[in-house]
């Protein structure tokens, strides 16, 4: 989440929808998640290009990751026009 945050998000996006997983994990997890800038000091330039690129096909065959991936940014866009279209008729 923090990586593809990093990649994809302006920094209202990325407090916006850290705020809103924080919320999540406490109401239903009571934990907090970390906070963003804690994670970001790991994003160097080898730590992105080394990360998987997933798909959307790789996610419909609902592949198990044991390892930090990145979506791919056609995978993130589409993700954003669902939830979007979601909110508005």
């Amino acid at each position: 989440m923090y990586a593809c945050a990093h990649e994809y998000c302006t920094d209202w996006e990325i407090d916006a929808g850290i705020e809103w997983a924080n919320e999540t994990c406490v109401e239903y997890a009571m934990i907090a998640i970390p906070a963003y800038e804690t994670e970001a000091v790991k994003f160097t330039n080898a730590f992105m290009k080394n990360l998987t690129v997933v798909g959307y096909a790789d996610a419909l065959m609902g592949a198990i990751m044991n390892t930090s991936v990145m979506i791919s940014r056609d995978y993130y866009e589409q993700s954003l026009k669902t939830d979007v279209s979601d909110k508005f008729p």
